[in-house]
């Protein structure tokens, strides 16, 4: 009992110890996801859980794949990805801040893709409240790959300040040169079919962390799903 005392609940991660990236490990971690149902809680609905979600490497092989008219900018490590939910009412107004906020800051923003998703099996209380889950890309200059991480560390704290005042729902599920999260108020068996891009071979990464939800003191909401743009956590 000793060492399941140590356990996490809802928590996985999973790694190719020869440092390569592939497709299994991402498959894998969401099967691990998949796996851990009974540790997540829906609601009177049995469409709608309390979210699930998975961090991975960017998967760069499948981003040149994606935006073609872009490969010659998408050397790994030396632009961004910025994974944001925005509100539908508004959210082509709400992504022109954000872009105009980075350009403030020195980014170049060369390209945004809207993430594929299918709602079909998305609960009717979690369809009421999805966002647009975009992507955007950045660059700035000729920085090391650490200096390009704390940049877009401002941006996401500045942009995270600014853009709720006027858009409470905006929310930035990772924005980083080195990893991305996909999640939202999910079942955990409605992750990948949820989201079109963990099923293509081309999604591709050395580790994932994965987390199936159990809310308790607040209410289920995409934002709230994990893992957070660091870590997964039970507490």
């Amino acid at each position: 009992m000793g060492s399941l005392e140590q356990d996490a609940c809802g928590i996985g991660f999973i790694t190719n110890t020869n440092g390569q990236s592939d497709h299994k490990t991402v498959a894998d971690s969401i099967h691990m996801l998949e796996n851990m149902e009974h540790r997540g809680v829906v609601c009177a609905e049995p469409e709608t859980g309390d979210g699930a979600g998975s961090m991975t490497e960017i998967p760069f092989d499948f981003f040149q794949k994606s935006l073609p008219e872009h490969k010659e900018k998408l050397t790994p490590r030396e632009y961004g990805v910025g994974m944001i939910f925005l509100p539908k009412p508004n959210w082509e107004e709400c992504l022109s801040e954000f872009i105009a906020l980075a350009k403030s800051l020195k980014f170049e923003a060369f390209a945004t893709r809207t993430v594929p998703v299918d709602s079909l099996f998305v609960g009717p209380s979690a369809r009421e409240n999805e966002p647009i889950t975009i992507q955007i890309f950045l660059k700035y200059g000729d920085l090391s790959t650490k200096d390009l991480e704390r940049k877009l560390y401002v941006l996401k704290k500045s942009a995270s300040h600014e853009l709720t005042k006027a858009y409470p729902d905006f929310y930035i599920l990772s924005l980083s040169c080195f990893k991305i999260v996909y999640k939202g108020q999910l079942r955990t068996d409605q992750l990948k079919q949820y989201f079109l891009d963990l099923q293509d071979e081309a999604f591709q990464s050395t580790y994932a962390i994965i987390h199936s939800r159990f809310s308790t003191n607040t209410f289920p909401k995409w934002s709230l799903a994990q893992p957070f743009r660091f870590m997964a956590h039970n507490g």
